[in-house]
């Protein structure tokens, strides 16, 4: 009689093969599933991602394939935002790109984020389709009148979506985008695809159509940090560029070296010169070298933005992430020459005053 306790483990060895079970153990590795506990926010639950992204790899082959580490590096960004991974909320949702995995909110996840804001009460966005009853007013007194038709069908063409967010004081403020203005922005998400539509828009083509005019109206509320890091993800989606949104967030230093280690963006120490060898020996304080004279700089503004000038050169240095610094180097005629970002202020001022 064989012996059920051998039978269950040869079936636990048989799942831990397939990608789905490897994926599975990876990730609920003891610390990598602790440093999510401490990621993650708004009852976020680390277990569950875990379990939602094993499930979304065992559904889709292409997801099967990423490297693990990129999952790991989109859970944690949505467990900082507070997002669940999953098309069944629709609040983000894990989609493959060139063998990685990215994480891109839904349009109820920028909703969800918006609504944190205390001066926002309410947001909702709808697709006009064609047939539909729909009146915009501008001016003065901004009107907007939506009657769907009924049993209509979703067959119809789309040919507007709007958002409408209601403030804390009352006030209403409302953003209507016509096909054209939907269809530019699919276009400038697929030029960085070589001209194909990425895996969001094959799948969730009217979800990314409502999505549009909430990111355009939210631009102009005053919503928190986790909304604009949340826009900015989805920003470097549309520019063929989601892996680099490790830059701007916040993680310890080994899954960000995990992180950088996947965007091949890992800074190796730089090797100590002779003369900094020397002074160790000698027992002294080695001094980082001087940046080149010439370069004189202002005290940083109320949104922590500092600019130089050197000649006729002249630069910008702000935070954009929460261990990130952006630099931009413009020429006299105030066309941009060069631009990066670095790890900290100085190293960002240092790299503007090389260049």
């Amino acid at each position: 009689m064989a012996d059920p306790n051998n039978q269950n483990t040869a079936i636990a060895r048989k799942g831990s093969e397939t990608p789905a079970g490897r994926l599975n153990a990876f990730l609920s590795n003891p610390t990598r599933l602790k440093n999510l506990a401490t990621y993650a926010r708004n009852h976020v639950n680390p277990a569950t991602m875990i379990r939602l992204a094993v499930f979304a790899a065992g559904q889709d082959d292409w997801l099967a394939r990423c490297q693990p580490e990129t999952f790991y590096a989109s859970l944690i960004v949505a467990a900082q935002l507070g997002l669940e991974p999953s098309g069944v909320r629709g609040e983000a949702y894990l989609v493959p790109y060139k063998g990685k995995v990215t994480l891109i909110p839904g349009y109820r996840g920028l909703i969800k984020l918006a609504l944190r804001s205390k001066a926002v009460k309410q947001i909702y966005a709808h697709l006009v389709y064609e047939g539909d009853d729909f009146v915009y007013q501008l001016g003065t007194d901004v009107q907007l009148h939506h009657k769907p038709l009924i049993n209509g069908g979703t067959e119809r063409d789309v040919i507007a979506a709007y958002a409408v967010a209601v403030l804390a004081n009352g006030e209403k403020q409302v953003e209507v985008m016509d096909r054209d203005e939907l269809d530019k922005i699919r276009a400038f998400a697929a030029e960085g695809r070589g001209g194909k539509d990425g895996p969001a828009y094959s799948k969730w083509a009217d979800q990314m159509m409502r999505k549009a005019p909430i990111r355009r109206l939210c631009k102009f509320l005053p919503l928190g940090d986790d909304y604009f890091l949340a826009a900015k993800l989805d920003e470097l989606h549309d520019e063929g560029k989601p892996e680099q949104i490790g830059k701007f967030i916040d993680v310890q230093a080994e899954d960000r070296q995990v992180i950088d280690a996947d965007e091949g963006e890992v800074e190796q120490p730089a090797k100590p010169s002779r003369i900094a060898q020397a002074a160790d020996r000698a027992g002294g304080q080695p001094q980082p070298p001087p940046p080149p004279a010439g370069w004189t700089w202002s005290e940083p503004d109320e949104d922590g933005k500092i600019k130089g000038r050197n000649g006729d050169r002249t630069a910008v240095v702000e935070q954009t992430g929460a261990n990130a610094y952006g630099w931009w180097l413009y020429a006299a005629d105030g066309s941009e020459v060069a631009q990066g970002e670095r790890k900290s202020r100085a190293a960002a001022m240092d790299d503007v005053t090389r260049k």
